[in-house]
């Protein structure tokens, strides 16, 4: 299987309000902890006011699972 977009991932789920760009300071923070989240993530506004990490990919699933294990 050829490796998909960003934009063709957030098209195939629907995302309407959402950012390419993550926050710098959440992306260090991931890196620190050895979580590679660029190509994984979008910052999504759907249903968040302030928004949120939403994972693109099973990796980024697997990241945000453990994310939420150590908080």
């Amino acid at each position: 299987m050829e490796p998909r977009t960003k934009g063709e991932l957030v098209r195939e789920l629907g995302l309407k309000n959402f950012d390419y760009a993550l926050p710098q300071d959440w992306v260090d923070r991931c890196y620190e902890r050895g979580w590679h989240v660029v190509p994984h993530f979008v910052w999504s506004y759907d249903g968040a006011p302030f928004g949120e990490p939403y994972p693109l990919t099973e990796t980024g699933r697997r990241i945000l699972r453990q994310i939420a294990a150590n908080l």
